[in-house]
């Protein structure tokens, strides 16, 4: 998958880095940490600044649609990418990869969690989860 957004980012800075030194990231809010250490490599090797804005996918999109500027949009699901094409401002997409739930537990598994979204629901486990909003 990194080797595709690399290639993507390489391709997309041929025509767009001859007109100007600085691209308008929007990114989904899950992939903003892998994307940001791409864009800072990418900056260094192409000589230009990256400003990526993070959010939610809907939200990002309705910046791009009352901006009209930017250069790249990583929605967090193809979803949005494929309800937006008709409108006009996107102009092309490409699947450069997923984003792909994890479960982590302590070492050993010492609760004995099984892998399945069923045991989020195991009331025993409860006190050992930190939700924040």
């Amino acid at each position: 998958m990194l080797k595709r957004i690399i290639l993507i980012l390489f391709l997309f800075s041929l025509t767009l880095l001859h007109a100007k030194k600085e691209l308008l990231f929007y990114v989904g809010i899950t992939m903003v940490k892998p994307i940001d250490k791409l864009a800072r490599e990418f900056e260094k090797k192409c000589d230009c600044k990256i400003k990526i804005l993070q959010g939610g996918s809907q939200d990002l999109y309705d910046s791009i649609k009352l901006s009209q500027i930017g250069d790249l949009y990583l929605p967090g699901s193809v979803t949005y990418r494929n309800n937006n094409l008709k409108d006009g401002l996107i102009l092309d997409g490409k699947f450069v990869g997923f984003n792909k739930l994890s479960m982590v537990v302590k070492k050993g598994n010492p609760k004995n969690i099984k892998p399945s979204l069923e045991e989020l629901l195991n009331p025993k486990l409860y006190e050992y989860y930190l939700f924040s909003f």
